[in-house]
């Protein structure tokens, strides 16, 4: 787990952001299965995987710091991370990413 990583109380605004992340691309012209979505939605919010980030949050569910509550030059390599991430998996530049 990522130090930064989002810290929840449930795991349903995790599967929301995988259902409209495969929203999303798809109007990009991208397909991508629910199951891969959660597996990226799990490393945007700083989880190796989409077990880890269920685990985690059953187990020890909790509040993490919000992009806004972060200094900002961790809000900048948090988000950084996610645009790499999308970047990579979707073969895209970083504003595409970042659009995502």
């Amino acid at each position: 787990m990522h130090p930064h990583a989002y810290r929840l109380l449930t795991d349903s605004p995790a599967r929301k952001k995988a259902k409209k992340l495969v929203e999303i691309v798809e109007l990009m012209g991208f397909d991508l299965k629910l199951s891969r979505a959660q597996t990226l939605v799990a490393g945007l919010m700083g989880y190796s995987t989409w077990a880890e980030l269920v685990h985690v949050t059953r187990t020890s569910p909790d509040r993490g710091v919000p992009d806004q509550m972060l200094p900002r030059k961790e809000a900048a390599a948090r988000r950084n991370r996610q645009c790499a991430l999308l970047a990579q998996e979707f073969g895209i530049d970083d504003w595409d990413a970042d659009r995502i």
